[in-house]
């Protein structure tokens, strides 16, 4: 019986591992399907759902694109922070505390 509930227990932890993975709309049309895992000054890494890895500069991305990943619970300050320059109307903080 432990090894059920063991077993159980990785399948669970595998399938919302997958689940979690983002659909970002790029420019031309198409869809990029990942976790971002590294953002830097040039774009973001996205970790593919296929297993690989794939660079993409912040201008392929839509502004709806570019507004999920900033909003991303995995994205850091400084990773938002890369994000910010190329959003456009993100509310402030300010404006969100009063």
């Amino acid at each position: 019986m432990r090894t059920f509930a063991l077993v159980l227990g990785l399948w669970l932890a595998l399938m919302s591992n997958g689940a979690k993975a983002g659909s970002y709309a790029l420019t031309d049309g198409s869809h990029v399907v990942g976790d971002p895992e590294s953002y830097r000054d040039e774009g973001v890494t996205i970790l593919k759902s296929d297993g690989t890895r794939q660079e993409f500069s912040w201008g392929r991305f839509t502004s709806e694109a570019l507004q999920q990943l900033h909003d991303d619970p995995s994205a850091t300050a400084i990773g938002k922070a890369f994000v910010e320059p190329f959003i456009i109307d993100i509310p402030s903080e300010r404006n969100c505390l009063s």
